[in-house]
């Protein structure tokens, strides 16, 4: 048992020093920006066809009225319009 706790700790530290190597931060960032960008046309093709059925539609109401309310949860456009009058204006052509 004594023999083993050596090659476990330099199994670690080979691990390590791989995950390092393959600079997993950015990989892992890299593979979840690419997995968002496939999901969305997944999503709007998949809600296309459902629509199509009339025995969806409580789900998909149910389904737009939690989206809305998630993502646009009161700093939605009417917010931002409001918001960008007390902005400062800048005329075209000038520089800071």
């Amino acid at each position: 048992m004594r023999r083993s706790r050596p090659i476990v700790i330099a199994f670690l530290q080979g691990v390590a020093s791989r995950l390092k190597g393959i600079r997993l931060n950015a990989t892992a960032s890299s593979l979840a920006f690419t997995t968002l960008l496939a999901l969305v046309p997944l999503a709007t093709v998949a809600f296309a066809v459902v629509s199509q059925f009339p025995a969806f539609e409580k789900g998909l109401a149910t389904l737009e009225e939690w989206l809305v309310r998630g993502l646009m949860p009161g700093t939605g456009l009417a917010s931002c319009a409001t918001r960008s009058g007390s902005l400062p204006s800048r005329r075209h052509g000038s520089r800071r």
